[in-house]
């Protein structure tokens, strides 16, 4: 959810946030931003169908006027079906991976920003939590409510009453929000990485079971802790999601199987712990730039 961008793409209008591509059976107006340095709060209008697939690369605060509803996924392989209520709020940190499609959505408001405004935040407030995972949703109907209302506004009218001082009052506003939610704790609570034997434990377990699906239940008892805990121990050890870590896993897998065998690629596929042919090739093309097919023909 960044600036916005439109094209045509033959009869169907494309919208990209970002790194995203929204595609709808409709046209419809781009939608209104302001944005200055690392901020940007918007509004996208309203759609019809859509389907949206991204990596935020960036901070996102997500805030839907109106309840809708459809599929969607959230650093998973699973899309599950899902209902927004009106003014529900959404936490989506730098890197989290996000699915999602459905078939109407009204106006939906959004504020992105750098982690460097999260974290000046976050050092400015004694006990803060972490904020490094993703929180779907947060209900406070009438806070909510306000936030967007005042979001809107500042968008409306371009920033020019409060400017920069404005937006960051406003981000302050969503990231406390999301602090009280998580429920604030000492700063000597922050997530320590995993030890070198605990670490090893896990990915043996990952390559021992690189081809099933993985939950990270099952990854935090390996590692002995709660899930809680693991999912901040395991990206402060790595930095990335345990989701993310598996898919590059798997995709070092793939490479070594365009390299060494004549498998087709549906095969490797399932035989690497893809549900498709299409979405290891998307995961493949995300992480090295590249589709698997032309991988392999580098190679000769």
């Amino acid at each position: 959810m960044a600036d916005v961008m439109t094209h045509n793409s033959g009869s169907q209008h494309v919208v990209h946030y970002g790194d995203a591509a929204k595609k709808q059976n409709e046209s419809f107006s781009p939608g209104r931003s302001w944005s200055h340095d690392g901020i940007t709060i918007g509004v996208s209008p309203p759609c019809g169908s859509w389907e949206l697939h991204f990596e935020a690369d960036t901070d996102i605060v997500v805030l839907p006027k109106a309840g809708y509803g459809g599929q969607r996924a959230i650093n998973s392989d699973k899309a599950a079906n899902y209902e927004n209520a009106p003014n529900d709020m959404y936490w989506l940190p730098t890197g989290t991976e996000l699915y999602s499609v459905g078939k109407s959505a009204k106006e939906v408001v959004y504020v992105k920003f750098d982690r460097s405004v999260r974290n000046a935040f976050l050092d400015s407030v004694q006990d803060a939590p972490q904020l490094n995972d993703s929180v779907t949703p947060i209900k406070d109907v009438l806070r909510h409510h306000i936030y967007t209302h005042l979001l809107m506004s500042f968008v409306d009218t371009n920033g020019k009453f409060g400017g920069r001082l404005q937006a960051e009052s406003l981000v302050n506003l969503l990231l406390l929000e999301i602090c009280m939610f998580k429920g604030m704790r000492s700063k000597s609570d922050v997530a320590n990485s995993l030890s070198k034997p605990v670490m090893a434990r896990v990915n043996a377990f990952i390559d021992e079971n690189i081809c099933s699906d993985l939950s990270l239940a099952a990854l935090a008892d390996v590692a002995g802790i709660s899930k809680f805990h693991f999912s901040r121990m395991f990206m402060a050890t790595t930095d990335l999601s345990p989701h993310k870590y598996i898919m590059q896993r798997r995709i070092v897998r793939v490479q070594d199987s365009l390299a060494n065998t004549n498998e087709c690629l549906s095969k490797i596929a399932l035989d690497k712990g893809f549900s498709s042919q299409s979405h290891m090739t998307s995961v493949f093309k995300r992480i090295l730039g590249v589709t698997p097919s032309n991988y392999k023909k580098s190679l000769k």
